[in-house]
């Protein structure tokens, strides 16, 4: 009997600039967010290096935290004072990845990070009508 892989979250690392650019290359992972297609790896670069204050990045690996990325979780935190109870999301899956897990088990860590150690009160998602996930 074959094992399914361990999903493995970790922070996101300035190397993982390539592998999110993978993810985010799929056309069903792109299309369920609102970032642009073709995203390029330098982009990712410059994003990964330098991320907006308040930005709480995760990541999914296979089998260990130095395994394949498949995954991707951000957490942000208002920098308003009036809104520092409430973070965002966004998330996506490679699209090989879909529909195994991988999703919910970011969703868990973000939400026991919001909760634990973020002290946030609220969580806002943008979500498409047509997101069946």
């Amino acid at each position: 009997q074959v094992m399914p892989p361990k999903i493995v979250i970790r922070r996101v690392e300035p190397d993982d600039c390539a592998a999110l650019q993978a993810v985010f290359a799929g056309p069903r992972a792109f299309s369920g967010t609102l970032q642009l297609p073709y995203p390029s790896v330098d982009m990712w670069k410059k994003r990964l290096a330098s991320p907006p204050e308040g930005t709480n990045s995760l990541v999914a690996c296979i089998d260990s935290p130095h395994g394949e990325v498949i995954g991707e979780i951000g957490l942000h935190t208002s920098v308003n004072p009036r809104r520092k109870h409430v973070g965002s999301m966004g998330m996506s899956v490679r699209d090989d990845w879909q529909g195994k897990g991988v999703g919910s088990t970011l969703m868990t860590a973000a939400l026991d990070m919001a909760d634990r150690w973020l002290n946030l009160e609220r969580i806002e998602l943008t979500v498409y009508t047509d997101n069946e996930a």
